[in-house]
């Protein structure tokens, strides 16, 4: 027992050395996330494919944060794996945010008539994440994924989509694939450029049925040049897209 004791305690002194216990946000100590910058966390959704070029007209998004301040700075230690220790908080949110935007907590009834209309010859929602460069599949750093499965958890949980004849299944397929040709980072990049890499530069793998309806999740949107070729490659494959649901939004 009491060697036991040693190894657990000696454990979490090693994990508090690797994994910083403060705020990722503001930077306050002894917490992973204050009460302040979770908060902002879970601020209400709002349209956001007005400010978003390449999405202007092309589906609607819907994102929980502004991608600014110490916002941004919680994305992007989430994003980046730096602190994992978030990770809970923010698919939370994105749990939250699932229900406010479809489930029993929206606000906007219009988003439920619009997927329940998509879904109205039958099918599954199928939250699907918008393509990981080969770098992060190979560190198995897939958080657009991971943003897929919790905003999906809180659209089911609140149990409003349905059609005049049943309730929605809805699920996450990681079907969206980046060409080889495209792995190169888009950061640092201007808005031409983002759209030279990312047009036809999405391929679309096996798992979806036909009657399914999907809705693309990502982490930030900018452009939304991502999106708009992952919208496009859908489209070309004839898969009905009802939307797309972001962690944070570059302010326009």
């Amino acid at each position: 027992m009491g060697i036991t004791t040693t190894v657990v305690e000696l454990a979490h002194a090693l994990e508090g050395l690797i994994t910083p216990v403060d705020c990722a946000g503001c930077g306050a100590v002894d917490t992973p996330l204050c009460d302040e910058c979770s908060q902002a966390c879970y601020a209400p959704l709002h349209r956001v494919d007005h400010d978003a070029r390449y999405v202007t007209g092309l589906i609607p998004v819907w994102a929980i944060s502004r991608y600014a301040g110490t916002t941004r700075r919680v994305v992007l230690a989430y994003k980046n794996h730096r602190r994992r220790n978030i990770a809970a908080i923010i698919h939370d949110a994105a749990r939250s945010a699932g229900d406010q935007w479809i489930g029993a907590g929206a606000s906007d009834a219009d988003n439920v008539r619009h997927v329940a209309d998509h879904l109205g010859a039958g099918g599954t929602l199928v939250m699907v994440p918008a393509p990981s460069g080969q770098l992060r599949r190979l560190q198995r750093r897939l958080v657009a994924a991971d943003l897929a499965r919790a905003f999906g958890q809180g659209i089911a949980a609140g149990g409003a989509v349905r059609t005049r004849r049943r309730s929605v299944a809805v699920c996450t397929a990681d079907v969206l694939r980046r060409s080889l040709f495209s792995a190169a980072h888009l950061a640092g990049r201007g808005a031409l450029e983002r759209e030279a890499v990312r047009s036809g530069s999405v391929r679309l793998r096996e798992g979806l049925e036909e009657d399914d309806v999907v809705v693309i999740v990502d982490d930030v949107i900018t452009t939304g040049a991502t999106l708009a070729a992952s919208y496009r490659c859908l489209k070309d494959a004839g898969v009905r897209v009802a939307g797309a649901l972001v962690l944070a939004a570059t302010p326009g």
